[in-house]
């Protein structure tokens, strides 16, 4: 709960939130009128970053070690 409240806060304009300890996060960081997507793995967060990413915005890509969250950029590095 504090992680979502601290986030709503601060600048951050997208929120991708992986995994299931992060689902209050994002449920609070929406509930703050904010644009946020939960997944439960990289990949889709990989996916979801390719899908929405544009030029000036600030998204905040948040997962536990545990759930190999630099997978996320090496997808997409991988498909160019």
């Amino acid at each position: 709960l504090k992680l979502g409240e601290l986030i709503s806060r601060i600048q951050v304009d997208i929120l991708i939130a992986v995994g299931p300890m992060m689902t209050i996060a994002h449920s609070v960081f929406a509930a703050a009128g904010k644009q946020s997507y939960w997944t439960e793995n990289a990949q889709e967060a990989g996916k979801i970053l390719e899908g929405i990413c544009m030029e000036g915005d600030l998204i905040l890509l948040k997962g536990s070690r545990g759930m190999e969250m630099e997978k996320v950029l090496s997808l997409k590095k991988d498909r160019g």
